[in-house]
């Protein structure tokens, strides 16, 4: 499957800003499954524990203690879920676009010097 692209040079970066858009809200949803399976009874916290002591495998890690859980209020853990996964996508989408769009730009300039030969 290919992903559209942009025709011209010019439409780069809103390209970008809306696969950027698509990957933040796809990630978002994830992070906010994974945060609703942890809330408590009532629904105002998430239970959150820390890993002490880990067991290496070789190729993997296992935690085998955990701390005290503690509980975070749902609000800030959505607000850390929020800001999380938009750096995350951003960095990103201005990585891959920014790559995909200088290799465009060195493309173009090559085409362009053959034609003036």
């Amino acid at each position: 499957m290919r992903l559209p692209s942009p025709k011209h040079l010019k439409d780069y970066p809103k390209y970008i800003f809306f696969y950027w858009l698509f990957a933040w809200s796809i990630f978002f949803l994830v992070k906010t499954a994974m945060i609703l399976t942890n809330r408590t009874e009532d629904g105002k916290f998430v239970e959150k524990r820390d890993c002490k002591a880990l067991r290496d495998f070789g190729e993997s890690e296992e935690c085998i203690q955990y701390s005290i859980p503690y509980y975070v209020p749902l609000r800030e853990e959505f607000k850390n879920a929020v800001v999380e996964s938009g750096w995350s996508t951003l960095s990103g989408a201005i990585f891959l676009g920014g790559f995909n769009m200088v290799y465009r730009w060195r493309k173009d300039k090559e085409i362009s010097k053959r034609w003036q030969l």
